[in-house]
């Protein structure tokens, strides 16, 4: 074999030289159009940006896993799929006893908003009759609008809300996520209305000044040391 036929083998063929530069513009085109595609497609299920991967047993029996992406993460698991927990509720994960029927008594119908049935833990119940009782006394009415609910409860919270088209990012801003609710403890109350309007009513500055003496406590007051949105209509029985 010659020099030159040497060379001609280990050089591309003129040909492919030529033609490369007018390939580039259509491979940039190219790229253009798959980055506009996973941009849309990624803007398109933005709504699902709180969502992980879907859960294994093993997720379903912690509230800590490590599903890819979400490792070391506090999470919560709602129909099969991860849900990363985000300040302020990390870290503020409620730990509840586990509580029988037997546990639990009745608010009489007539001191809840609408006649509901709502229950609380037994050693919460004398405390909070004696404090409506005080309350009416004093020409204020309070209403309780919610008692006890279970983490299984506030996971069905979650599923009707999503069923309803909300997503997790959004409800946690007004819903505890299922496991960090006061709720579960079986001493806490929302009293009617449960919304910013409570903090204009009487019955608030009435529970501001007298619930202390009843054990009561404004859980997550307008400046609470956990930084949570501010819950003017919740209060817990601490226990004397």
């Amino acid at each position: 074999m010659n020099r030159d036929t040497a060379r001609r083998r280990l050089s591309p063929p003129v040909t492919h030289r030529l033609v490369r530069p007018f390939l580039q513009p259509a491979r940039l085109l190219a790229g253009a159009i798959i980055a506009g595609f996973l941009a849309v497609s990624s803007a398109a299920h933005a709504d699902r940006s709180d969502r992980a991967t879907p859960a294994g047993p093993a997720a379903t029996q912690h509230h800590r896993a490590s599903p890819t992406g979400v490792t070391e993460r506090e999470i919560v698991v709602i129909d099969g799929f991860y849900y990363i927990v985000p300040a302020p509720w990390a870290g503020n994960k409620i730990e509840a006893p586990a509580l029988s029927s037997d546990s639990f008594r009745q608010v009489p119908a007539e001191l809840t908003y609408n006649r509901t049935n709502i229950y609380v833990h037994s050693i919460a119940l004398p405390p909070l009759l004696a404090m409506l009782d005080r309350a009416r006394e004093d020409g204020v009415e309070l209403l309780v609008e919610s008692g006890y609910r279970s983490e299984r409860y506030q996971r069905t919270i979650f599923k009707r809300m999503m069923a309803q088209g909300r997503i997790f990012t959004d409800i946690i801003r007004y819903v505890a996520p299922p496991g960090y609710s006061q709720h579960a403890l079986g001493t806490a109350v929302d009293f009617h209305p449960s919304n910013w309007r409570f903090a204009d009513t009487r019955a608030y500055a009435w529970l501001q000044e007298n619930a202390a003496a009843f054990s009561f406590k404004e859980t997550y007051s307008r400046s609470n040391k956990r930084n949570m949105p501010w819950e003017a209509w919740h209060w817990n029985y601490c226990g004397k």
